[in-house]
């Protein structure tokens, strides 16, 4: 029975044994999640300033094309100023021609009336001297 009285003494002497070694087991366990956490955070940390270095690029670009964009915005602007500059132009200059045509109209039709006038006094083609010689000289 010494097993069983000294088993009995000792007892109170275990728990804190058991503890010890389950605080131990924690304390690994806590470590190894620290170091885990520290390899991920460097990772993180790596990715971060990889992109903190591509928004950088992205906001220069992105600040390039604004710039181009305006240059578009104002060529766009020069052009449509320029359109209705020729659209004004070309509108008064179809004025002007159907101005002259409108002149022309009466001083043609006058020309026609007297083409139609002189076609009605000349002979007929196949009645003129030239018809006859050439009847009178082929007449064998």
């Amino acid at each position: 029975m010494p097993d069983g009285i000294l088993g009995a003494l000792l007892t109170p002497l275990r728990v804190p044994q058991i503890v010890v070694t389950e605080i131990e087991t924690i304390a690994v366990a806590v470590r190894g999640l620290a170091e885990t956490a520290e390899q991920r955070l460097t990772s993180i940390d790596g990715h971060a300033e990889a992109l903190v270095a591509q928004v950088g690029e992205m906001t220069a670009a992105l600040t390039r094309i604004e710039g181009k964009v305006d240059e578009l915005t104002g060529l766009e602007q020069t052009i449509e100023t320029q359109m209705e500059g020729m659209r004004a132009d070309l509108n008064t200059r179809m004025r002007a021609i159907e101005r002259l045509v409108g002149e022309f109209r009466a001083p043609i039709n006058h020309v026609a009336l007297d083409v139609s006038k002189i076609q009605l006094l000349l002979p007929e083609p196949g009645d003129g001297p030239l018809t006859r010689l050439k009847d009178t000289l082929t007449k064998s």
